[in-house]
């Protein structure tokens, strides 16, 4: 019984800390704000023990601030941190296309034109999650053609600060047009089997963070 105990408070905690991350990292959100356990825990029907392991948690990657006698609020952009992250992405995201580059074939090739047509439909539709759901769809064929899990798995913990700033930027439709027109390119360079290429498109792709950070940076609300 106290197993069975444990694994649903486990779970519990696991569901509360991806609806916390989601909602933070989608911006229903917003920096800086209050985050009430209270309410949390009334919102997604379980009780407050969960929702403070996932604050915890978030606490751990710098997605919440915990204060004493204050609560739990939505920590702001740290833009170096962002920046620090963008370029651990590029360098293990260029390395997993060097490692992965021979195994790129007909049905990985596919799947980076089905991301793609998935990314401009979404992108012609206004729907930001299904475009950043086709974003990841087309990196994952590469990082999974590198066959190197923990590679994967610290590329995974980059993006949580990443994709909140790319989020925030989506509305803009140009930024839609940017990289929609980077993949493709990227695409290219792959059925011409020019590695070279590759690698120097998506060093091109993946530093367009540094552009986003620069504006969102202009805002002291938003990020420190």
């Amino acid at each position: 019984m106290q197993g069975t105990a444990r694994k649903s408070r486990t779970s519990y905690a696991e569901w509360a800390y991806r609806q916390i991350r989601d909602a933070i990292i989608w911006w229903e959100l917003q920096p800086r704000e209050l985050i009430s356990e209270n309410r949390l825990a009334e919102k997604l029907h379980i009780s407050r023990t969960p929702v403070r392991e996932a604050l915890l948690r978030l606490e751990r990657e710098d997605l919440v601030e915990i204060e004493p006698q204050r609560g739990a609020f939505v920590a702001p952009i740290r833009v170096e941190e962002v920046l620090q992250a963008r370029l651990v992405r590029e360098v293990l995201e260029v390395t997993a296309v060097r490692e992965g580059f021979e195994r790129i074939g007909a049905r990985e090739l596919a799947a980076m034109e089905r991301a793609i047509a998935d990314q401009e439909e979404a992108a012609s539709a206004g729907d930001f999650r299904a475009f950043v759901d086709a974003d990841e769809a087309f990196h994952q064929v590469i990082l999974d053609a590198a066959r190197n899990e923990k590679l994967k798995g610290v590329v995974a913990q980059m993006q949580l600060h990443l994709l909140r700033v790319r989020v925030w930027a989506l509305p803009v439709a140009e930024r839609f047009r940017l990289i929609i027109q980077d993949h493709r390119s990227i695409y290219k360079a792959y059925l011409e089997r020019d590695l070279d290429l590759v690698v120097a498109r998506m060093e091109s792709h993946l530093r367009r963070t540094k552009e986003t950070c620069a504006a969102i940076g202009k805002n002291p609300f938003l990020c420190t």
